[in-house]
């Protein structure tokens, strides 16, 4: 009798998840392919993947705008953390960014559908990935003939854009920084101080002794990825929550339109690859506030009070220091976190609207 019951039981089983998985996979597809009609670019619009070399390595954008006449908008978003495709469509839509701009999208050097994993070390660096940029700059300008590009960075790509910006004034028209990093030293700094403060409030011991077995940083990506798990725990931040092992990042990526199911595992290991090589030291030593004191285009911060990846410290002294001839103004977000564009959305379009396009005259 106990036999039949546990045969019937791992019966059931066997059959339960390969079904689970059919169905998940057939959700998927009809996710994937409902978002696309409801995100087309009508026939005036730009709608194409391209493949352009960078810096001697062939690497994925996306180009979307409802109309071809457009100024060109570099979006380089947080991809180490969070791969830009599998947010661009939303982001776009929702923000209104392709309804002003040809948003280029750009899947970074061993992110998402660009990961090899051949890339040496040595071109696994901030520089590196800046050189990218001009390279990608430069592109666009000549496949649009248009003098002068935007260029908006999120996260990590905040950091790329922000070098950009003040290395190639000729070539930007403004530079919107999101999620704005400065400091990671100090950034990490700051979240060690709130996951710990949070535990001890919660009386979480389980989780104050993980945090403090971490130690003070700097951390290689594995500590890191921990350290953020933490911090995940205490944010009110909706995008950067974490439900059980089902992170916002994870859900973005499998029903992302622009990843096939080849994708699914490349993109997974794309962001395992980055981390591991440019988490470390050199990173750590990087603090904007000394090495980009001054920025000769118009520069919009906007940034949410409740990010606990880059904390608005550090960007509040930066602000108030920056040289910023053309102009410079910063939008904190009462509600957002690490992601404005995918939490404010309708603060952004605001910001584009009223003060990005139409260029008047900035003030702190």
């Amino acid at each position: 009798m106990i036999k039949k019951i546990l045969f019937w039981i791992v019966a059931s089983i066997l059959t339960f998840i390969p079904v689970t998985i059919v169905l998940l996979f057939a959700w998927r597809v009809y996710v994937k392919e409902s978002y696309r009609g409801l995100t087309a670019m009508p026939t005036k619009g730009v709608e194409s993947v391209e493949t352009v070399t960078l810096g001697g390595m062939e690497q994925t954008v996306l180009l979307r705008g409802q109309l071809r006449s457009s100024p060109v908008l570099l979006y380089i978003g947080d991809a180490v953390w969070l791969p830009t495709l599998s947010v661009a469509r939303e982001i776009g839509t929702n923000t209104g960014l392709e309804q002003r701009f040809i948003v280029a999208y750009w899947e970074q050097r061993e992110t998402g559908i660009s990961f090899s994993g051949k890339s040496k070390p040595e071109a696994m660096t901030v520089d590196q990935y800046v050189a990218d940029a001009r390279d990608l700059l430069r592109w666009l300008k000549k496949k649009y003939k248009q003098d002068k590009i935007y260029v908006m960075g999120n996260g990590w790509g905040s950091v790329i854009g922000l070098q950009l910006a003040a290395k190639y004034p000729e070539e930007i028209s403004a530079y919107i920084g999101s999620g704005q990093i400065v400091d990671f030293r100090k950034n990490d700094d700051l979240a060690h101080q709130f996951a710990t403060d949070h535990a001890v409030a919660a009386q979480d011991k389980s989780a104050l002794q993980d945090i403090l077995a971490l130690g003070q940083p700097p951390y290689d990506d594995k500590k890191e990825q921990l350290l953020r798990k933490a911090v995940a725990t205490y944010t009110t931040a909706k995008a950067e929550k974490t439900y059980g092992f089902i992170t916002p990042a994870m859900n973005r990526i499998f029903f992302s339109t622009d990843y096939s199911f080849g994708n699914l595992f490349t993109v997974t290991r794309s962001n395992e690859y980055a981390l591991k090589q440019l988490w470390n030291e050199k990173l750590y030593a990087l603090n904007l506030a000394t090495t980009v004191k001054k920025i000769s285009v118009p520069v919009f911060f906007i940034h949410g009070k409740n990010d606990v990846v880059s904390f608005p410290q550090p960007l509040e002294e930066y602000f108030a220091t920056l040289e910023a001839p053309a102009g410079k103004k910063i939008t904190w977000l009462e509600q957002a976190g690490h992601y404005p564009e995918i939490e404010e959305p309708v603060e952004l379009k605001n910001l584009i609207a009223h003060q990005v396009l139409p260029k008047p005259p900035l003030s702190p």
